[in-house]
């Protein structure tokens, strides 16, 4: 009745959990089409909210626009509020009346954006007639800017092109920045890189010019890489501890199959299945019509979500069996709850060991999923107790 009990609460947390990361799936509506299109001389007095092939705007837009496609956005006409873009491509010839967010592989703005530019790409393009009324901030590739911003721009890169003028400061992070054109600065010209400049003969800067050598790893980042150990650490132990109690005989079967080459065996031919259906899909997205790639993203899209919540629960169960066997070992006089924490312990503390933590999870993944497959199945140690 007690064991009941413990299962029955250990199956409604999980469920909780489970429940917890559908949410988003069930929240959202898609829409989708082969165009989407705002034909010129057509108002829409409200919020755009498209997904398509190709998403065209040479109409009006009096709200905001948030558009993902799979080929390219293009907007040549006006959206009088923000524009949210998810694409290969984003092209903005038209005006923009807030700001622009956009992620994908290339984002080209020859128009004007009234308010900042915020952009996650792989290349990031202002041509001479381009305007911005804010400030520029980038994560990408490449930048190459020959228009106008009132703002700063900031950001890293790995090249970095200038000309045109800046209404601010320039402070930016690159592999190599280079004056490609005459260029204005009002403010300050700061870069962080391992060389000097080219063309700087080209600027005219207002305040200084300021190299900064690149920094080394950032503390903070350590910093926060030893705390996600940790809480993995923790997170192991009170996961090994909660299966063990809930589930005593069942742990004990495991524990003794993580000896088992077969157990292994199991356990990498499953853990490498998630790597052949990625394979798969990108195939799939390669080779297929591209009227046919937005909706297989959107299908597949939602399994991904799914399978990468499995392996990581997956993840924390495999630790358990191979906790209970490594603990059993080295702590034999405290029981099954005791020796399961000990064992937990000890892989918590190799995982926190610089250069050496990552072979833990490596090792241990297939090792513990293949002892939970494969615990039905006979060992030696059975057929000799039996």
């Amino acid at each position: 009745m007690r064991s009941r009990s413990r299962r029955a609460a250990a199956s409604l947390a999980l469920s909780a959990v489970l429940s917890f990361l559908a949410l988003p799936a069930l929240a959202a509506e898609t829409h989708s089409a082969d165009v989407g299109l705002v034909p010129r001389g057509h108002v829409i007095h409200d919020d755009l909210y498209t997904a398509a092939l190709t998403v065209i705007v040479s109409g009006t837009v009096e709200g905001d626009l948030i558009a993902a496609a799979a080929d390219r956005v293009i907007i040549d006409g006006v959206v009088e509020g923000s524009v949210t873009a998810l694409a290969p491509e984003v092209i903005v010839t038209g005006r923009v009346g807030g700001a622009l967010r956009a992620s994908g592989g290339s984002v080209t703005v020859v128009g004007e954006i009234a308010g900042d530019v915020v952009a996650a790409t792989w290349t990031l393009t202002f041509g001479q007639e381009a305007t911005v009324g804010g400030e520029v901030l980038y994560w990408g590739r490449r930048l190459s800017f020959a228009g106008t911003v009132s703002g700063d721009i900031r950001g890293s890169a790995s090249r970095v092109e200038l000309a045109g003028t800046v209404g601010r400061n320039v402070e930016v992070s690159a592999g190599r920045l280079a004056v490609t054109g005459p260029l204005r600065v009002e403010g300050d010209l700061g870069y962080r890189s391992r060389v000097e400049a080219s063309g700087l003969d080209q600027a005219d800067v207002a305040g200084v010019v300021v190299r900064r050598t690149e920094l080394p790893p950032n503390i903070r980042v350590r910093a926060v890489r030893v705390m996600a150990r940790m809480v993995a650490a923790v997170m192991i132990a009170i996961v090994a501890v909660t299966v063990v109690w809930c589930w005593p005989d069942a742990t004990a079967r495991a524990a003794r199959r993580v000896r088992s080459p077969r157990s292994l065996l199991v356990g990498l031919l499953v853990a490498l299945a998630p790597v052949f259906l990625i394979g798969l899909g990108w195939l799939v997205l390669r080779f297929a019509p591209r009227s046919a790639a937005l909706p297989f993203m959107l299908v597949l899209a939602p399994l991904v979500v799914a399978v990468v919540a499995l392996l990581g629960f997956a993840a924390l169960v495999s630790f358990v069996p191979v906790s209970a066997a490594l603990g059993s070992r080295l702590f034999r006089g405290l029981g099954p709850w005791g020796a399961t924490l000990g064992g937990a312990i000890v892989l918590g503390l190799i995982l926190l060991v610089p250069r050496v933590g990552w072979l833990v999870p490596l090792v241990v993944f297939p090792l513990g999923l293949g002892s939970w497959l494969t615990m039905r199945q006979p060992t030696a140690t059975d057929s000799g107790s039996s």
